[in-house]
C-alpha cells in the first residue's frame, strides 16, 4: 500500500523531563498531488490509481481510529516534497515519502 502508514519515536523535551511519544504519519494526496507523484516520482509508474490508493488510505484511517491511535495526514505538496527531498539528500520515492511524513510528524509536535 505505498507505505501509506509511518511511524516513529522521537524524544520530546519538556520544562522538567524527557519522554519519548509515538508519532504516525498518514501519506495524504488530492487527485491532483496524487496525478503529479505518478509522474514525476521515481516509483510513479508503481503507485496504484489514485481511487485504490484513497480507498486504502481511508481504510488504514478507520483502522488507527478504531485503535484509538493518534495520528496525522501528511499531505504531499509537490514543492515543498521535491525541496525537501533536494536538502535532505533523498530520493522522491518511497522511501522519501516515509522520512517526509517521518519528519512532517516531528514537526507538527514543535510548538
Amino acid at each position: 500500500m505505498d507505505n501509506v502508514l509511518l511511524t516513529t519515536t522521537l524524544p520530546l523535551e519538556g520544562a522538567d523531563m524527557k519522554m519519548n511519544a509515538e508519532r504516525l504519519g498518514l501519506i495524504w494526496y488530492t487527485p491532483e498531488t496524487y496525478d503529479w507523484a505518478r509522474l514525476n516520482m521515481e516509483d510513479g509508474h508503481t503507485l496504484r490509481p489514485y481511487s485504490e490508493w484513497l480507498q486504502l488510505a481511508k481504510q488504514a484511517e478507520e483502522r488507527l481510529n478504531r485503535e484509538g491511535q493518534a495520528f496525522m495526514r501528511v499531505n504531499i505538496n509537490p514543492g515543498v516534497f521535491t525541496n525537501w527531498c533536494a536538502s535532505h539528500g533523498c530520493k522522491a520515492d518511497a522511501d522519501g515519502r516515509k522520512l517526509y511524513a517521518v519528519w512532517a510528524a516531528m514537526q507538527a509536535d514543535v510548538h
